[in-house]
């Protein structure tokens, strides 16, 4: 396969000359200009390989790659002859043969530890009989952490068999493609680092070049072989900033064919995610530090799938093993958790009867452990990926699982009714581990009067919005509080009472951490008062906020009933009255008057079973 100098502009030389974690750019003015392009031309479906060649021959072009994934060809068209391509109606569309190269990188892999995968290996998952395609620069097949899971590849930059890495020989030996391909599948084997699916098959796919750079021809051509291959995954730790149509429709066709494709997100510095993992078939990968925060290098962009330590990797490179870090080395942490799966029974997550790569991709969605804001976002995507938790269903990353209840068992209260209430609030630790410096924090509905509070354990403060320090809670331990209320004389409406829960220890699941229950307040405007006369404490009493009121006394058959008013425990002389008639008489109270409220007691006079009626009607 001949390989030709890439030139984007005429009159200028582009060599692009790559030193591991930057690219130096030399541009030589005042140079020849470029006679050729090389492109990739995809034709109409109706056009055979043969005529594919004749075609772009008429236009004076030489025809490097035949391809059958897409039905295209990379070639070599003179300049002059662009746009008579573009116009001839045999051609769907031609793109530029764009370069991609490998994503930079910035120099025992804690990374396979972390996102849970020993413990999946201690259950011999290992990803055995599983085909992986990395697109990469290669990989040293005599390492003996690979050799034993080396399976073959090709090499598309010198077109043979060999796909040796030669970016081991780059000024500061990276072995980029090796070192991804340690990360996914570095044997199990007491020596050096152990790969995430360490049982899996490794086929090298040369893409790129020794200095990491590759066109979009030799990209298609390594996914094209993936596909005739029966490759379960495609690795890619490669990208471009320049979107290529050309290789947009070989990962469709790849996922469509079953493959589930993987790429770095590339080290924009909290710019975009780079092609092809911007593409809607291919999982983009960001990195994360050992703490899991995002790393300084990796993107922020809504195309973010998931997550993967990418900091400081330690996995394989020419006889030996070497540290490296970039969304490049995250990328095939995902691509051996996907191994993981696709070796098990894994379920048809999505339900349309076929068990395929979108249901492993779905685990991987759902299973990862929600880092950053609540949801998928452009920092994590949907996470942090969880091999534990994918494969065993016990998260590597939580401890514990809190959750949180509160009822009172009520829905409707009507105001001012005399009744005590209580909240009932249950915090359950759910496990794998013991969960400690447990705090609730509740914020407390207006208007309701709030009594005793609590706790099973621990303490609790007194503000209006409290909050409960309960300790710690063992594994499938609960802690209980209880808070009593009443709901004096407010306005009508639904009141909200929530809670949620929190503690020193990671908690993956955050959805149950939060609480509420709603409460229908109903206000009854006649307060209804039976006075009977007994020997002694036969006095009512109630208590009423500012506003107009209605008061009808009814003596029936008492000899008088007297109305005593205090505010503020302050008898009010010029409120109080004395009321004798054996007949309904209607008092209209106004009570906007006072500072807040009042208290008035109806005491009852007469012979003893002797009884009158007091009805009480808020007017405003």
């Amino acid at each position: 396969m001949k390989k030709h100098l890439k030139i984007p502009q005429k009159g200028k030389v582009v060599l692009n000359v790559a030193l591991s974690a930057c690219a130096v750019i030399i541009i030589l003015s005042g140079m020849a200009l470029a006679a050729d392009r090389d492109v990739i031309i995809v034709y109409n479906e109706s056009i055979g390989d043969r005529e594919k060649e004749l075609v772009t021959q008429s236009h004076g072009g030489e025809v490097e790659t035949n391809f059958n994934l897409i039905n295209a060809v990379s070639a070599i068209i003179p300049e002059d002859k662009i746009e008579e391509v573009k116009n001839d109606p045999r051609v769907a569309y031609i793109v530029n043969d764009t370069i991609f190269r490998m994503t930079d990188e910035y120099s025992s892999s804690w990374g396979v530890k972390y996102i849970g995968s020993q413990q999946v290996y201690n259950q011999n998952i290992i990803g055995t009989g599983v085909k992986i395609a990395v697109l990469d620069t290669g990989i040293d097949y005599n390492h003996p952490d690979l050799a034993g899971n080396y399976k073959g590849g090709y090499n598309f930059v010198y077109n043979n068999a060999d796909p040796w890495d030669d970016n081991c020989l780059s000024y500061f030996k990276t072995c980029h493609g090796t070192h991804v391909s340690g990360t996914i599948a570095s044997e199990h084997n007491g020596i050096g680092v152990a790969g995430v699916a360490p049982g899996s098959s490794i086929y090298a796919v040369k893409v790129l070049d020794g200095g990491g750079f590759g066109g979009a021809s030799l990209v298609v051509s390594g996914i094209e072989w993936a596909v005739n291959n029966g490759m379960n995954i495609i690795s890619m730790s490669l990208g471009s900033t320049e979107n290529n149509t050309a290789v947009l429709d070989a990962v469709n066709a790849a996922y469509d064919a079953g493959i589930l494709l993987v790429a770095s997100g590339g080290n924009t510095n909290g710019g975009p995610v780079s092609y092809p993992a911007a593409y809607d078939s291919v999982i983009a990968v960001t990195a994360i530090d050992q703490n899991g925060q995002k790393a300084s290098f990796s993107p922020i962009d809504q195309k973010i799938e998931v997550a993967a330590p990418g900091v400081n990797i330690n996995s394989t490179v020419q006889s030996g093993y070497g540290l490296l870090s970039g969304t490049s080395m995250a990328a095939p942490h995902v691509t051996g958790l996907a191994a993981l799966i696709f070796s098990t029974n894994y379920p048809d997550v999505n339900g349309d009867g076929i068990r395929d790569n979108k249901d492993v991709r779905e685990i991987i969605r759902n299973t990862a452990f929600d880092a950053g804001i609540p949801g998928k976002d452009d920092v994590y995507g949907y996470g942090i990926v969880d091999a534990s938790r994918a494969l065993l269903g016990i998260s590597a990353y939580a401890n514990a699982d809190l959750s949180i209840t509160k009822d009172d068992g009520v829905s409707t209260i009507t105001a001012n009714d005399g009744k005590t209430y209580t909240y009932n609030i249950a915090v359950k630790n759910n496990g794998p581990s013991d969960a400690s410096a447990v705090k609730v924090i509740d914020t407390w509905p207006a208007g309701f009067t709030r009594g005793a509070i609590t706790p099973s354990q621990g303490t609790c403060d007194t503000a209006v919005n409290f909050t409960c320090d309960l300790g710690s809670i063992a594994k499938d331990g609960t802690a209980t509080i209880t808070i009593n209320y009443i709901v004096p004389n407010i306005s009508a409406g639904n009141y909200t009472n929530s809670v949620k829960v929190n503690s020193a220890t990671t908690d993956y699941n955050t959805g149950n951490n939060i609480a509420e229950d709603k409460n229908n307040v109903i206000v009854n405007n006649d307060i209804v008062l039976v006075l009977v006369k007994k020997r002694d404490d036969d006095a009512k009493k109630v208590s009423l906020l500012k506003g107009n009121y209605s008061i009808t006394i009814n003596n029936v058959n008492l000899s008088r009933i007297d109305m005593n008013v205090f505010e503020n425990d302050r008898f009010r002389k010029d409120l109080s009255s004395t009321y004798r008639l054996n007949k309904s008489q209607v008092i209209n109270f106004n009570m906007n008057i006072v500072s807040r409220k009042l208290d008035i007691k109806f005491i009852p006079y007469g012979d003893r079973g002797s009884t009158g009626i007091v009805r009480i009607k808020r007017l405003q």
